[in-house]
């Protein structure tokens, strides 16, 4: 018929009858297109500037595909992201962070790219002992003498002296003699003053103060070395980002629970005897408590049972000053074994199950 021609049409496995006006010809339509390409471009990272460094300075990463909401990481620790184009982004370096690639990911994490090269946490090479630093940089001025030693039954030191010239806060780090942070904090001020317990590893360490201005950053370096004393097993150390408030770390024995008067190591519980009785040297210590900010927490312990321990973080106290981010660092004999966080706690109450640590394999996983 010329007026009104009905054709049948299969799309798949539907047939449909389709009355089409006014056509004579029997031609066959195209077949309709339900695909669309969307392609989404990769995240490479090329190159990133300087090589190596510590707390507060910045890093210029370049690649592409970069965006002002995606994140960044620096060791597997995420970092401040100050600002961003398609091709290059403004890292600053917090505390916490520890060397290893330089990853950028986009804000879900489903497309990342990775730097062949590693970042290095380290002081600068050539300190001299004492200050290191110009007359228009911080003054820095130490309490206690350039070298020290002390024997195994000291765990802890206290960083202490006082600044002038200074904007904000500095940083403390105990470093090796090549240069490598082993860890690292804030140093508060207050009137001119700083003080701040660390925990010490075993055998000569430098432990370094620094703190900037606009014309630049002076260091402090006095050396400490600890005889007679073999590392931990097992070493925790918690540290979090806001002043005047209070988190506590915990460790708790395998089959224990959070909490318990004796198997979980805190504030309230900082030296329990987990081992054979009367032996301290298989309990657990709390060497390092801080009760007004920033950390560290520091717990430490050769462990004679074998099993899962359990980290847990606990935000104690805001003091109404709202949320923390916060993070640790795990040490197996010695060794680095696994940096966590940061992770947000909300405020007072807010608890973080950061980590397990298998005995005595020395793994150390987040639980699931």
């Amino acid at each position: 018929m010329s007026g009104l021609d009905v054709r049948l049409i299969t799309i798949g496995c539907m047939a449909a009858i389709v009355a089409v006006a006014g056509c004579d010809k029997q031609e066959t339509p195209p077949a309709p297109n339900f695909q669309s390409t969307f392609e989404v471009p990769p995240i490479e990272v090329t190159s990133f500037t300087p090589g190596e460094g510590l707390a507060g300075d910045m890093i210029q990463v370049t690649g592409i595909g970069f965006d002002e909401t995606h994140r960044a990481y620096v060791g597997g620790a995420g970092v401040e992201v100050l600002s961003a184009t398609d091709s290059t982004m403004t890292l600053r370096l917090p505390e916490w962070a520890s060397s290893g690639a330089v990853r950028v990911t986009d804000n879900l994490g489903w497309r990342s790219g990775t730097s062949a090269a590693v970042f290095d946490v380290k002081t600068p090479t050539g300190l001299t002992m004492g200050y290191n630093g110009s007359g228009s940089q911080p003054g820095i001025t130490s309490g206690e003498s350039d070298m020290q030693t002390v024997d195994a039954s000291a765990t802890t030191t206290t960083v202490s002296g006082t600044v002038t010239g200074n904007e904000g806060d500095g940083y403390w780090a105990i470093v090796e003699t090549d240069g490598t942070v082993r860890s690292m904090g804030r140093l508060t001020v207050s009137g001119g003053a700083y003080s701040q317990t660390v925990p010490i590893f075993c055998g000569t360490q430098d432990i370094i103060r620094f703190f900037s201005n606009t014309d630049g950053r002076a260091y402090y370096r006095t050396q400490l070395t600890r005889t007679g004393c073999t590392e931990a097993n097992i070493r925790v150390q918690l540290a979090w980002d806001t002043d005047g408030t209070d988190v506590d770390l915990h460790l708790i024995k395998p089959d224990g629970n959070y909490n318990d008067s004796f198997s979980d190591c805190y504030f309230a519980n900082s030296n329990p005897d987990w081992g054979m009785t009367g032996d301290a040297s298989d309990d657990p210590e709390l060497d390092v408590d801080d009760v007004n900010g920033f950390g560290p927490e520091n717990i430490y312990l050769d462990p004679s049972e074998d099993g899962t321990y359990a980290v847990t973080v606990h935000y104690w106290s805001d003091h109404g000053n709202g949320p923390s981010n916060a993070w640790l660092e795990i040490y197996i004999d010695g060794q680095r074994g696994g940096t966590m966080g940061p992770y947000f706690l909300n405020g007072t109450g807010s608890i973080w199950r950061a980590a397990e640590i298998a005995w005595p394999s020395g793994d150390v996983s987040i639980p699931e």
